[in-house]
């Protein structure tokens, strides 16, 4: 065993009958950080900023270090291990990244903890403030970052076309652009000659020509690295093949639910979704494609292999979904339709074209009152009791849409039996004027009536009565007035 020491470690007297006295100083770590906080200072947004956080080890036994953020924030991360030993005497640069989102201020603490036994815990304050900065952002106009030059005759020159963009707001200085490869068929057009050295202004382009001359038909492939000052893109890799050459897409597969019964949150999975060329997927993107009439119906976030989407109207919906692979290309979009069927016997829903107006759906047995606070389901009585408790035969008012457009919707699992007055108030317009609402009457789930009205500020629209248990609708149209705003 060997043991070091620091200091005078060890010292002896021996005495006549061999008595000694010893003394050891037990060896510990020692733990040094600086800077003693990281104020980054106004940022650009959305591009990464570092500085570095160093631990030193100066005593004399390992030193074991533990960082995190408190609180943690997405803007603030370490670039690297955040759990580490130091030796004696060693020392290690810890990079700390801050993206500001946003023109915000940010602020945190990174949170040493370590194996030094009188400075157990550090807390080094970090902040930032996220400003606007121009910033060149080099673009292509090509889908994928593939240039594809076709079938070209061995002897012969094929034209190859493409522009490269600068998307950002500030200018794009292009460095060295250049082929990489085993084949040298391809080239620039020296009509236009070398990209290297242009200068493309905020939301110029430029027109490149590679000329393509095979000198067999076997096909050919090379890599166009484009360079440039973008920050976030220091060099666009765009992939050039002729002659049959191809390259693997990624493939973006949609597990589309059959059905769903609105409204609801239906869940949209994309983690099927594979690449052939096998460097994995890093991004899905999705969108809608189609909604029924009136439908507000929208993602909860676009991003993601799971995601979610509220329908909120009964009818039929079309998603699509694009993936990226590791090499930064696009697969082709993937459709997926589904219906939303409503899953209660009666199923009544309203939407009008008024953007900030608050238009109101109604609906009461034949007979019983307008506003009525246990007869008349509507936004101040959602869930009347009208048979035993807990009976499925009782209204729900499951949207309530007072910001404009709508749809709001009244359920009943199973009514019984009697006749049904739907209606509809026009309850403030908030400048919006005239609106046309329209409403649908679905039964079983299957529409069996849709009727529209042009209403001014405290119209009441008698729209109809449903007989239950025929489940038939007769058009009513009535049209009176009440400048009522509460249930009596």
């Amino acid at each position: 065993m060997v043991a070091w020491f620091r200091g005078a470690a060890l010292s002896a007297a021996l005495s006549g009958c061999g008595a000694s006295d010893t003394r050891v100083t037990q060896l510990t770590a020692s733990i040094a950080v600086n800077p003693p906080e990281l104020p980054f200072g106004e940022a650009p947004k959305d591009l990464p900023t570092t500085q570095t956080l160093y631990v030193s080890n100066a005593g004399g036994a390992d030193l074991d270090v533990d960082l995190h953020f408190e609180p943690p924030l997405p803007e603030f991360e370490i670039d690297g291990s955040t759990v580490f030993l130091l030796e004696p005497d060693d020392s290690v640069g810890v990079p700390v990244v801050f993206t500001p989102g946003s023109y915000l201020d940010y602020a945190t603490e990174i949170v040493i903890e370590s194996s030094d036994e009188e400075q157990p815990e550090i807390r080094i304050p970090v902040s930032g403030t996220g400003v606007y900065a121009a910033l060149p952002r080099i673009g292509i106009s090509l889908p994928n970052p593939l240039l594809d030059c076709g079938v070209v005759l061995s002897g012969s020159t094929g034209l190859c076309p493409f522009e490269i963009l600068n998307l950002g707001t500030a200018p794009l200085i292009l460095d060295a652009v250049s082929f990489a490869g085993s084949s040298s068929a391809f080239g620039f057009l020296p009509l236009y000659g070398d990209p290297s050295g242009f200068t493309l202004d905020a939301g110029d382009s430029l027109p490149v020509i590679v000329h393509y001359a095979p000198t067999d038909d076997l096909g050919d492939e090379a890599v166009l690295s484009i360079a440039s000052n973008d920050p976030l893109t220091p060099v666009l890799d765009v992939t050039v093949v002729g002659n049959g050459a191809t390259i693997d897409l990624p493939v973006a597969v949609i597990d589309c639910p059959d059905s769903a019964a609105p409204p609801e949150y239906v869940t949209l999975d994309g983690s099927g979704s594979f690449d052939p060329a096998g460097s994995g997927i890093t991004t899905w993107l999705w969108s809608l494609q189609a909604k029924p009439d009136g439908s507000q119906a929208s993602f909860t976030a676009n991003e993601g292999s799971l995601v979610q989407l509220f329908v909120d109207s009964a009818g039929s919906y079309t998603v699509s979904l694009v993936v990226f692979n590791g090499q930064g290309f696009l697969s082709e979009p993937t459709a997926c339709t589904f219906d939303a069927v409503p899953a209660d016997a009666l199923h009544i829903e309203l939407t009008w074209d008024g953007a900030s107006s608050d238009v109101d759906m109604h609906l009461r047995h034949v007979g019983d009152t307008f506003f009525d606070a246990q007869d008349d389901a509507c936004w101040c009585n959602d869930l009347p009791s009208w048979g035993a408790a807990g009976s499925d035969d009782d209204p729900r008012l499951d949207l309530d849409d007072q910001a404009g457009l709508g749809p709001e919707n009244i359920n009943i699992l199973l009514p019984e039996d009697g006749s049904y007055l739907a209606s509809v108030h026009y309850y403030g317009d908030d400048y919006d004027g005239p609106v046309t609402a329209t409403v649908r009457v679905y039964v079983y789930g299957a529409l069996v009536a849709e009727a529209q009205q042009v209403m001014n500020e405290f119209d009441v629209w008698d729209v109809g009565v449903v007989e239950w248990p025929a489940g038939s609708f007769a058009a009513d149209g009535t049209m009176t007035t009440s400048e009522r705003r509460n249930c009596l």
